[in-house]
Formats: C-alpha cells, structure tokens, sequence
C-alpha cells in the first residue's frame, strides 16, 4: 500500500518574497510621490560641482565626498528625482538580500527572513530608503563588511571598508566600535583569530586618511555643520528615533522590551560572534552618544548612526528565534503584525507631518502642478533677497526644469528684480519669500 507524501508549504520564500514585494512597492509609492526635500536637493546640488571641489571636500564638508562622486556618476543618465532616488532603492533590495544571505549563514534561512523582515518594516529605515541621501548605501557598506569579515573574505573586507569610509562618516560609528572590538579580543583575549582582521582594520584606518586628509582640516566646520541637530540630542527623541517607534509611546515600550531580552539572549547564551560583534557595535556607538549629550562634544550626527538601528533589528530575529511554545508564537504573530502596523502609520504620518522625522519638504512639486502652461508664456521669479536661501532658490530652477514631477514638461522661467502693480497677480507665494507669476511673451 502507497501512502502519498504530504507535501510541505514553503512558508520561508513565500514569508520572504511577501515582505520584500510589500517593502519596495510602498517604498516604490513614496520615491514616486512625495516632493523633493531639503537635504536631497543638496545631495543632488552637490554632485553637479567640480569634481575637485567634490573630493576635496569643499562640496561639503558634513560628509565624505564618496557618495556624491557615485551620484555623479549615476546623473549621467539623467538629473530628474525619481531616476535619482532609483538608486538608493536598488540598494534597498540589495540590502535585503545581503541580510537573507548573512542570516542564513549566521544561523539559517528562517534567521534571515526575519532579518529583513524587521529590517523592511523598521520605522527607523523607512525614512531613508527611498529618497537620494547617502544614508540606505552605508547600510550596504556595513552589511557587506559583515558578510565578508563572517566568510573570512579579508581583501573584499578591506576594500569596502575604505568604501563605506570614504562614501560617508556613518560607516565610521561602525567601523570605530569594530577596531575597540578586535583589540580586546587579539590583546586581552589574546584571540589569534583577530589578529588578521585588526591587521585590516589598522592599514583600512592609515588608507582612508591618506585618501581624505582634509577632513582633519575641516573638522570644526563639519562639527558647526551639525549644530542644527541640538534639538535632537535628547535620548526621549532618538531612542524612539533609532527603534523606529518614534512618538507611538507603547510602541517604543514594545520594542525597547525585545530589545532587551535580544540583548540578553545575544550575551548571556551561547551565540555566534558575527551577531556579538553587530551587537556591541551598536551598543558602543547608542552608548556614546548617550555620553555626548552631557559633554559639549556632539560628534555623532543622528542620521549617521546606522548601525544602532542594525543592532536592533538583529536583537529583535534573536528574541523571535528563541520562541518556542504554541503562545509565545501567538505573541510573535502579534509583535510582527504591531512592526507593519507601525510601518504603515509612519508612511501615511511622513507627507502629513515630516517635521517630527527631521524632514523638510520642498514646496515645488505641488507648484508645479497647479501651474498651467501655454505657448508663449513664460514664468516670472522674484526671489526676495534676504531671507531667502540659495537651496530653496535652486530646488524651485530644478522643479521648473522638469527634473521633480514624472514626465513634468519643462517650464520657460526668468528671474526678474521687482514687479510693478501692472503685473498679473501672483500664482504663488511662498512665505513671502518668493512670487511667481506668468507673462505673456510678445514675439
């Protein structure tokens, strides 16, 4: 007698290819419709200077020159938003599947699902995978520094390394906790095992300051450059900020709860270094800038702080990993459902109020929408002087250009000095910073 073999349902690709398609079609949705913001409309400014200027560090001297020499690239195709923002959502996806396959080798499959799951559904991430800063392609660096140092590729290990440092300071929050890391354990461990990595880690540090020497020299200018940030400075704003949960208080209870039993299951059982190393890196970097808000010292600039929330989302697979019985599985099911929940009330809650993301919109591509263009007419400008920056002044040459809005016809535009009560009303005022205006052209 012949029994037919019950086939199993392949929960984990399906669990796997679910999540992703939910987290780049929603990341998708808001590359496409969300308006350009300040510090996207500087990335993109700054990768149309000189190349000189660019790696000289005079473009800016926040960050590191790398990223803005790769979107300068990359704008040889084209200038307009979405083409921009195309890249950091390639390597959105490439995240996701850096962090499959580093789970799946840390522990196995069912690990790195869960990965990018919390990953994709991170409240913290979901603020910058979508849009042209340099912050999703650092995450790349350290997942793919991670994923190498864990498969003993060292030369690989080393070259994007120097890739993540010059590209932008973020990658430095995790590559200074790794070095503090492996001198403990080559020296006081005295972990012959380490000796090769710190050896990389010593030649990686000597490499990036022979490439980028002017970062000594633009030290204080970088530090005023994120004195904006002192608002923010305050552990009931970025811990919320770094977890994902931002002002949804029992959120952040949740979430700080699994973080904890993460950490203490990372620590006090026996686990891979790989997850250790993430763990205490992160932890180091929370840890400092903790101290440094009672020091007049604030070297850590809040986005730049990656690996925080990295750590995170490996301390949250830990704790899912280690339920067992029928409830606690109930209760994974419900903390997994609350993680979308939280992600879909922050992307509906993003174009409403960016101000609590630190996130400033440009007011151009609902402009550009309401204005009506006929042959022969022609876009007046006045720019009040004083109050106006230059950002704002190019963000709105960009939006006329065609380069904001898909398949946005570009706009006949001049700036003009003044105007005279003869003029058209305005078509829009902006903070009384700005009028625009049509007239018609005489041929």
């Amino acid at each position: 007698m012949y029994y037919m073999e019950k086939k199993q349902i392949p929960w984990v690709p399906i669990f796997l290819f679910s999540t992703i398609f939910i987290g780049f079609i929603s990341r998708l949705y808001l590359s496409l419709t969300l308006p350009i913001w300040h510090d996207e409309a500087y990335s993109i400014w700054a990768s149309t200077t000189p190349f000189f200027r660019i790696i000289t560090g005079f473009t800016d001297p926040v960050h590191t020159p790398g990223y803005y020499l790769l979107l300068k690239v990359w704008s040889f195709v084209s200038m307009h938003l979405f083409w921009m923002r195309l890249n950091t959502l390639l390597f959105f996806l490439l995240n996701t599947l850096i962090l499959y396959q580093l789970g799946r080798k840390i522990r196995n499959a069912t690990y790195g699902s869960l990965l990018v799951f919390f990953y994709i559904f991170s409240g913290y991430f979901l603020l910058f995978d979508w849009n042209v800063r340099m912050y999703t392609f650092i995450d790349t660096c350290i997942l793919l520094s991670l994923f190498f140092l864990l498969k003993k590729q060292y030369i690989l290990f080393g070259l994007i390394n120097i890739v993540g440092l010059y590209s932008d300071y973020a990658f430095l929050w995790y590559f200074l906790p790794l070095g503090c890391i492996y001198v403990f354990y080559s020296f006081i461990k005295n972990d012959k095992e380490k000796y090769i990595p710190l050896k990389i880690i010593v030649v990686d540090t000597i490499l990036f300051i022979l490439l980028y020497p002017n970062m000594i020299l633009f030290y204080q200018r970088g530090i005023e450059g994120i004195r904006w940030m002192e608002p923010y400075w305050n552990p009931a704003f970025f811990i919320p900020y770094f977890l994902g949960s931002h002002d949804v208080i029992p959120m952040t209870v949740v979430l700080w709860i699994l973080f904890i039993i993460g950490g203490y299951q990372v620590f006090v059982k026996k686990c891979p270094f790989t997850i250790r190393l993430i763990l205490l890196s992160a932890v180091i970097s929370l840890a400092g800038t903790l101290l440094s808000v009672l020091t007049p010292f604030k070297l850590f600039h809040i986005r730049s702080l990656q690996i925080v929330p990295l750590g995170f989302i490996f301390c949250f697979s830990e704790c899912a990993m280690n339920i067992r019985t029928l409830w606690k599985k109930i209760i994974l099911i419900f903390i997994l459902i609350l993680f979308i929940g939280n992600y879909f009330t922050h992307a509906y809650l993003l174009p409403i109020q960016p101000g609590k993301y630190i996130i400033s919109f440009f007011p151009w591509k609902s402009v550009i929408k309401n204005l009506t263009y006929e042959n022969g007419t022609t876009f007046n400008i006045l720019a009040h002087n004083l109050p106006i920056t230059y950002l704002l002044r190019w963000g709105l040459m960009y939006s006329l250009n065609g380069n904001e809005v898909l398949f946005s016809k570009k706009y006949a535009y001049k700036e003009i000095q003044s105007y005279t009560e003869l003029t058209p009303n305005c078509a829009f005022v902006y903070r009384g910073l700005i009028d625009i205006f049509p007239t018609l052209i005489i041929r």
